[in-house]
C-alpha cells in the first residue's frame, strides 16, 4: 500500500528526529491517539487526501501556510507491505463487531475516538487503522502504530503554492488558491 504524509522537513535530521520523515510526536491528541500505549503517524492513500487533511481547516490557502515552526512542509510517499493488517473501518463487518456506528469514526469527540482506538490496539491483532476523510470520502486515512514497517519510496517534495496536487485538491474541496 502506498501512504503519503506531509510534515515539516529538516533534511539533515533522522528519520525519527524532529524534521525526520517518521518522526512521532507523543502528544497524543490525535484521532486515535493514546500515547501512554503507543506512538503513531496519520498517512493518506493519496497525495490530495493528505494535503486535504492538512490544510483542510482552512479557507484561503496561500504560501505561509506551507511553512511550519520555520521548517517547509514536504509531502512523503511511504509503503507499507500489503500484510500489515490494518482495521479497516469502512468495512461493516469491522463497525459491527466493535459495536461502532460510522458516526463514532467521523466524530470531532477525541475522546471517544481514542478510546475505541485502545480497544483496537489492545487486540495485538493489527498495525494500524484505516477509515475514510471527513473531508471526501474518496480519500482514506491511515493511523499506524507499527511505523517501524514503512520504507519511504521516493525522496520528500517540498509543497508550493503552484503544485498541481494541492491546486487539485483545493478546488475538489472548495478552498480559495492564493499566489
Amino acid at each position: 500500500m502506498t501512504l503519503y504524509r506531509i510534515y515539516p522537513a529538516d533534511r539533515g535530521a533522522a528519520p525519527d528526529e524532529p524534521g525526520g520523515a517518521l518522526f512521532t510526536s507523543t502528544a497524543g491528541n490525535g484521532r486515535i491517539g493514546n500515547p501512554d500505549i503507543y506512538d503513531e503517524l496519520y498517512f493518506a492513500d493519496a497525495a490530495e487526501g493528505a494535503i486535504a487533511e492538512t490544510f483542510g481547516r482552512l479557507t484561503d490557502w496561500h504560501a505561509e501556510m506551507l511553512i511550519r515552526g520555520g521548517r517547509k512542509l514536504a509531502l512523503a510517499t511511504y509503503r507499507l507491505p500489503d500484510e500489515v493488517p490494518l482495521c479497516d473501518l469502512d468495512d461493516p463487518r469491522e463497525l459491527l463487531q466493535r459495536r461502532l456506528h460510522p458516526s463514532d469514526v467521523v466524530s470531532g469527540d477525541r475522546k471517544r475516538s481514542q478510546a475505541w482506538a485502545r480497544r483496537i490496539y489492545e487486540k495485538h491483532t493489527f498495525g494500524g487503522i484505516r477509515w475514510w476523510s471527513r473531508l471526501d470520502s474518496q480519500w482514506f486515512i491511515v493511523g499506524l502504530w507499527r511505523t517501524d514497517l514503512l520504507e519511504m519510496s521516493a525522496d520528500a517534495e517540498e509543497l508550493a503554492i503552484d503544485d498541481p496536487r494541492l491546486e487539485r485538491t483545493a478546488r475538489l474541496i472548495a478552498r480559495r488558491l492564493s499566489r
